[in-house]
């Protein structure tokens, strides 16, 4: 079974800092937008806050400040700018915005963002600071393990190999604490047949959990009919010592 782990991730405090020439949803006598910003790791349950809500503005100054903790690498941070409205009215969309990592990691961010889906090309002020990650030093050139692990005769992974340290300038760091662990189950080659030869072949898929944490797990989707599977099936198990 070929395995990537990657061991990176970031705890991020976001300044949502302002709006310029945002599109007025309540033209008319009903005065300006109303805008907030909703900030967000799309996919990502618990990663998300929202500012509060500035009446009657195009040009709102919120200063609000949120936390995003455990974004990795491979995620996308989304400002999605919203006007509010009053039921049975739902709210309307004054534009997107989406970093990732290259763009704040590790020196963070502070600048305007052209919002798309805008129709006044509209920008947006963020900034944003890495609070810590659970890789700790400088000079880090390569983070996580990469290798084929032996399936056991009851179908569990056995580590065929020692995980890498982290290469720093002159030595070895290896992570501390808990960790986030993005999990790449990519292949398997040889598996048995337990469909028997009448019944076609296995129809395999793989469950990723730390034993003692029975709820830090995932599950790969099943592929049909196959002894030689490529998932490439991405997850994530908190909570690793």
């Amino acid at each position: 079974l070929l395995c990537r782990v990657a061991m990176a991730s970031a705890k991020l405090q976001i300044t949502v800092v302002s709006a310029h020439n945002l599109y007025n949803a309540d033209s008319g006598f009903a005065g300006k937008s109303d805008p907030y910003v909703i900030v967000e790791v799309p996919g990502q349950e618990g990663m998300k806050f929202q500012t509060n809500v500035i009446n009657n503005s195009l040009n709102p100054v919120w200063n609000f400040t949120g936390t995003i903790d455990g974004f990795m690498d491979g995620d996308v941070l989304q400002f999605t700018v919203m006007d509010k409205d009053c039921w049975p009215k739902s709210d309307d969309l004054l534009g997107r915005a989406a970093l990732t990592a290259q763009d704040f990691y590790p020196e963070g961010f502070h600048s305007e963002i052209q919002l798309s889906e805008s129709k006044t090309q509209a920008t947006l002020t963020v900034m944003i600071v890495v609070l810590g990650s659970t890789i700790e030093g400088e000079g880090m050139e390569e983070v996580g393990m990469e290798g084929q692990m032996q399936v056991g005769m009851e179908g569990q992974m056995q580590v065929g190999y020692e995980q890498p340290g982290l290469a720093v300038e002159g030595g070895m760091l290896m992570a501390s604490g808990e960790q986030t662990l993005q999990v790449n189950v990519m292949n398997a080659r040889g598996l048995y047949n337990a469909d028997g030869f009448l019944a076609g072949k296995s129809d395999p898929y793989c469950i990723c959990l730390i034993p003692e944490k029975p709820k830090h797990k995932f599950q790969t989707p099943v592929i049909n009919n196959c002894l030689d599977p490529d998932w490439d099936h991405t997850g994530r198990i908190e909570g690793f010592q």
